[in-house]
This record gives structure tokens, C-alpha cells and sequence, in this order.
């Protein structure tokens, strides 16, 4: 059983803490939301064995495109939390309540702005920006003739991959650690993502809760949601390859959550 508190909070109560809190909270949450949410596909898609080869190698390389989302978004997520604004509001109203641990995790995540780091590096490089033409050129020559340079089609579009494609970039993105080998260097990238989530949860979570604290505690309503059913993430998996209908319905809840 999963259980979850909702807290509803009134449109009024939220725009009292005034334009520049109010947008902080809901990006503080946009964030997190992000991150959790990713981090959790990333997990089912690596989660995913087969006893096909050609399963295994597309959702492999499923869960190299979402990780590079992931470092992606963390990277700009930093950006945000490193603007002027955003510094002078944790600063001077909340950086004082966190926990400790939040106080270290902040102070983690603040020495990597003034220096370069792989997150900067990738979102400006292969995440949210496209490679330039001369660095996939450079990702494609470092390729190995033993990868396979293939193109799998299929009718379906989401069943498709174009392999080579993403090898490209993906020993591209590995020139951000270009001074170790390449199974060293994504692990490399890969701890970093790791840390980096890990703080930016313990932050952003602390934060919210440090905002809601000070301003909105008495006007929230509490309730308590229980789910039953859901799967087990150890045991859940997300295949690269699904089974489709020539044309899926239209979904009907589309803004259920809007």
C-alpha cells in the first residue's frame, strides 16, 4: 500500500507569499517533480532484461537517452537555483531553517557553479542542446567498429531506433571525461548524476517543506490518499519494444490533471 498526504492549498493562500516566493515555490516543486519523475523511468528502463539480444541492446540504449534527459534537466535545474533571485530568497528567508543535512547538500551543490563540471558541460553540449556539427562528428569517429552500426525500423515509429545515432552522441557526451577510458568515464558521469539528484532532492524537498512551514501550514487542508496495487519498482521494468495498435485511441483523460 502506498500513502500519500495531500495538502490542497487555495489559489489566494499561495499567491499571499507574495510574486517573487510564489514563483520560487512552484519551480522549487516543477523540479522536483522532474527529477522524480525521470529518475523513475530511468530505473524501470535499466531495470529491463530480455533473453533477446536486440531487446536488450534498444532498451540499453532507451535508458542511456533518458539518463542524458536526467543529467540534462539537473543541469538546468542548477542554473536556476544558482540565478541572483533565486540565491537572495535562500539566502536571507529560508537557508537558516534547513536541516543539516539540506545545509550540506546546498553547500555541495553551490561549490559546482563556480567551476566547470560534467553536469554544465553535457546540458550545454548533448542534453538540452544539440551537439554541434564537429562534436557528433568527433562521437561518431570514436565509435568502435565492433558496436553495431545499425538502423532498426519497424511499422511502428516507437519501435523504432536509429542505433547509430545515439552512439554517436553517447561516446560524444563521453569527451567531458575524455582523460579516463570510456567505460570510466561514464561511470564518472554517471556518479555525478547520482550525487547531484541525491542533493538536489534533499534541497528542493527541504526547501518546499521550509516555505509551507513559515507561510502556509495553517491554511493547508490535510488529507490522507491511499493507493493499493502498485507495482514493485525492483521488479517493474519498461521494455524498449511494445506491442501497438495501428492507431491507439485518442486518450480521454488528457486533462484530467489540469
Amino acid at each position: 500500500m502506498i500513502e500519500v498526504q495531500r495538502f490542497q492549498i487555495r489559489k489566494e493562500d499561495i499567491l499571499s507569499l507574495g510574486k517573487e516566493e510564489t514563483a520560487f515555490l512552484l519551480l522549487a516543486g516543477h523540479a522536483a517533480n522532474q527529477l522524480n519523475v525521470l529518475i523513475k523511468i530511468v530505473n524501470l528502463s535499466s531495470n529491463y532484461s530480455s533473453e533477446a539480444e536486440i531487446a536488450n541492446k534498444l532498451s540499453a540504449a532507451q535508458t542511456h537517452i533518458l539518463i542524458r534527459l536526467l543529467y540534462g534537466t539537473l543541469g538546468e535545474t542548477l542554473e536556476w537555483m544558482k540565478r541572483p533571485d533565486t540565491q537572495k530568497l535562500i539566502g536571507m528567508k529560508y537557508h537558516e531553517n534547513l536541516p543539516t543535512e539540506s545545509k550540506s547538500a546546498y553547500a555541495r551543490l553551490k561549490a559546482l557553479w563556480g567551476r566547470p563540471n560534467i553536469l554544465h558541460y553535457l546540458r550545454n553540449n548533448f542534453a538540452f542542446h544539440f551537439p554541434k556539427p564537429d562534436q557528433i562528428l568527433a562521437g561518431l569517429a570514436s565509435v568502435p567498429d565492433e558496436e553495431d552500426w545499425s538502423w532498426y525500423a519497424a511499422p511502428e515509429d516507437t519501435n523504432s531506433l536509429y542505433l547509430i545515432s545515439e552512439l554517436a552522441v553517447g561516446y560524444g557526451s563521453l569527451s567531458a571525461a575524455s582523460e579516463l577510458q570510456d567505460n570510466e568515464a561514464f561511470s564518472k558521469i554517471l556518479s555525478n548524476v547520482i550525487a547531484v539528484s541525491n542533493d538536489l532532492s534533499t534541497v528542493l524537498g527541504s526547501l518546499i517543506a521550509v516555505i509551507a512551514g513559515q507561510n502556509l501550514l495553517e491554511k493547508l487542508e490535510r488529507s490522507i490518499v491511499r493507493f493499493h496495487g502498485a507495482p514493485d519498482a525492483k521488479t517493474t521494468s519498461l521494455s524498449f519494444f511494445h506491442e501497438e495498435d495501428p492507431l491507439p485511441p485518442v486518450p480521454t483523460h488528457s486533462h484530467d490533471a489540469y
